[in-house]
């Protein structure tokens, strides 16, 4: 049967998405509220998507604290983040 463990298979962890709007009142909240479903579902990675937008609000003028946050989550859950 194939399956993890089958010739040329291998177990993949799953991983969950979200999308962050331009606008989250408690960031460090729903962080760590998503963050606790990503770990436990047993899930290693994190898709989320990157508003272009949200960073560059202006020319030139760049904001990543959103970001910032989300990648210190992941550091501390030793989870994989996968933009797009």
């Amino acid at each position: 049967s194939l399956g993890a463990g089958a010739p040329g298979w291998f177990r993949q962890s799953a991983g969950l998405a979200d999308d962050y709007p331009d606008s989250i009142d408690d960031l460090a909240a729903r962080l760590r509220s998503d963050f606790d479903a990503v770990t436990g579902a047993g899930a290693r990675y994190f898709r989320f998507g990157l508003s272009w937008l949200q960073v560059e609000r202006e020319p030139g003028v760049y904001e990543w604290s959103a970001y910032d946050a989300v990648v210190a989550e992941a550091a501390h859950r030793n989870v994989s983040l996968v933009p797009y």
